[in-house]
C-alpha cells in the first residue's frame, strides 16, 4: 500500500494505491490540521499514564535518568521493576513521591528502596503476584487511599520504615 498526499491551495488530496485500485479522497486544511492534532494530542501523557518502568541504574527515583522512558511516575502511576533491570536495584525515593502503586514483576535481583523521604501509594497499592524477586521498603510509606497488597508465592515484602495513614489499611 502506498499513500501519497498532494496539497494544492485550500484542499489536500489524498491517493492511497493498493493492489486492486485507488482511492482518492479530497480534504480540507482546517480537517487535515484537525487530524494531525488529535494524532499528536494522543501521543501526551495523560493525568494517569499507567505503567512507568524503573530503568537499570541506582539513581534516585526522583530524576527522570532513574526511569526507562525519561518519565517520573506521578499519582497516576505505577513504578515497575521488571527485566529492564538486570540485577539487585537499592534506590532512594530522593525526595517524598506518590504513586498509584508498585509492581515488581521479574527484575534480576532484590528490589530495596532506602530509607530517607516518604513514598505515598494510592489505590494501586503493591502487586508481586508474578514477582520473581523480593521488595524491601526501608522508607517511610503511607497509604493514600484503601488498596490492595499482593505478594506472590515465595516472594517477601519487608516493610522497615514507618507505615502510616492508618484509616487506609491494605488488604490481602
Amino acid at each position: 500500500t502506498r499513500i501519497t498526499f498532494f496539497v494544492k491551495n485550500s484542499t489536500t488530496k489524498i491517493k492511497m494505491k493498493t493492489p486492486n485500485n485507488i482511492l482518492a479522497v479530497k480534504l480540507s486544511k482546517t480537517f487535515v490540521k484537525g487530524l494531525l492534532v488529535l494524532s499528536l494530542a494522543s501521543l501526551i501523557p495523560a493525568g494517569h499514564a499507567g505503567d512507568v518502568t524503573k530503568a537499570n541504574n541506582a539513581n534516585n527515583l526522583n530524576l527522570t535518568t532513574s526511569w526507562a522512558l525519561g518519565s517520573v511516575p506521578g499519582s497516576g502511576d505505577v513504578a515497575v521493576w521488571d527485566s529492564t533491570v538486570g540485577a539487585a536495584n537499592t534506590t532512594l525515593l530522593g525526595a517524598d513521591t506518590e504513586w498509584s502503586g508498585i509492581r515488581i514483576a521479574s527484575p534480576g535481583g532484590l528490589v530495596t528502596i532506602s530509607a530517607g523521604n516518604t513514598l505515598t501509594l494510592d489505590s494501586a497499592g503493591i502487586d508481586m503476584s508474578s514477582a520473581g524477586q523480593n521488595l524491601t521498603l526501608a522508607n517511610a510509606v503511607t497509604l493514600g487511599t484503601a488498596q490492595t497488597w499482593n505478594v506472590g508465592t515465595s516472594r517477601t515484602l519487608l516493610m522497615s520504615g514507618v507505615l502510616g495513614g492508618g484509616a487506609h489499611l491494605p488488604t490481602k
